[in-house]
């Protein structure tokens, strides 16, 4: 009699993975994606991301909602970041653009900067360490392609910052697993970046 429930019951089991392996799986895009700002408010949080935008922008200016920029008539480059997933694409973006400038002056954050300097130190060498581990820094980057939303990731604050940890990262053993990122008034920046 045991042994033949243990056998119904492996069955059972045997018949569950089968049909959990055969998962119909669907990517729907929607018109109008919502996003929240880093402050928001009950106006704000449930405006398409194209109204969040254009309020960000200047006057006749469009912030391109795939890339996340605009370019001010004096031809400046201003990145917007209102959520963890923007300051990866920036991040990507500035270190395979090679724009070091913007990486340094948009992406990293005040907080970043104060600190190298707090140890005597030129938060340049913060730039200078992500080219360096660009390679590594980019690895990290795919296992989070969509930031806060990618399904390999687990969020903590510490300080008040956020942090993004990738599980694939850390269970392939990689250099850098961890993003952490701090809202400062010109939008969210990079905090770090760690195994």
């Amino acid at each position: 009699m045991k042994r033949r429930r243990t056998a119904s019951v492996a069955a059972i089991t045997g018949l569950g993975l089968l049909m959990a392996a055969c998962v119909e799986t669907r990517v729907v895009h929607r018109k109008g994606m919502r996003v929240y700002s880093p402050r928001p408010t009950p106006e704000t949080a449930q405006r398409p991301i194209e109204e969040l935008l254009a309020d960000l922008a200047p006057e006749g200016v469009e912030v391109d909602p795939a890339t996340m920029r605009y370019t001010t008539p004096n031809t400046e480059v201003v990145l917007v970041a209102l959520a963890p997933r923007h300051v990866i694409l920036h991040l990507h973006t500035t270190i395979t653009n090679q724009e070091y400038d913007l990486l340094y002056d948009q992406v990293i954050s005040e907080y970043v900067k104060s600190q190298y300097r707090s140890r005597g130190e030129d938060p340049q060498e913060a730039v200078d360490a992500i080219i360096d581990a660009r390679e590594e820094v980019l690895a990290l980057l795919q296992t989070v392609p969509s930031g806060e939303h990618s399904p390999s990731v687990r969020l903590s604050s510490r300080d008040g910052r956020l942090r993004l940890h990738s599980s694939l990262a850390r269970l392939e053993r990689w250099r850098f697993s961890t993003l952490e990122f701090i809202v400062e008034p010109q939008g969210m920046r990079l905090a770090g970046i760690f195994p």
